[in-house]
């Protein structure tokens, strides 16, 4: 298994780290909002606007310093909650987005239309679903 990707967002620090598959950092960073200090607490609406801004450059960074390409990753992971649900939002679909466009994607395609072709032909429904689809599957 390869590397895998991690994003943090479900509050007010962006996070990206790549892990080696024995759980070894292999890069990390992490950003802090400062942009909340005159309200005297966390506003949702900025930080998810905080974590768009910042995470396309932040994992940039981090995969280069790992020396790992998007090829070579074995799977993106973002938190899930609990949090704040637009800062959730923003680093699910960002790992969603990178698992779509990834050289996972085909072989989701290929066992999305392998379900599809069994759930029209099969009279037992089919209900076997990824985890998550940013997974890249072996």
């Amino acid at each position: 298994m390869g590397p895998v990707l991690g994003i943090e967002s479900s509050c007010d620090e962006t996070a990206a780290a790549v892990l080696d598959a024995s759980g070894r950092v292999l890069a990390e960073q992490v950003a802090s909002q400062e942009a909340h200090a005159p309200y005297g607490g966390v506003v949702p609406e900025i930080a998810a606007r905080a974590h768009l801004a910042v995470l396309p450059r932040m994992v940039g960074a981090v995969m280069s310093r790992a020396g790992v390409g998007f090829s070579d990753l074995a799977g993106v992971a973002a938190s899930g909650g609990p949090g704040l649900i637009g800062g959730v939002i923003v680093g699910s679909q960002f790992a969603t987005g990178w698992g779509w466009a990834g050289p996972a994607a085909r072989r989701w395609r290929s066992w999305r239309r392998m379900v599809t072709r069994r759930a029209t032909t099969s009279p037992a429904p089919c209900s076997a679903a990824p985890a998550a689809i940013s997974a890249f599957p072996a």
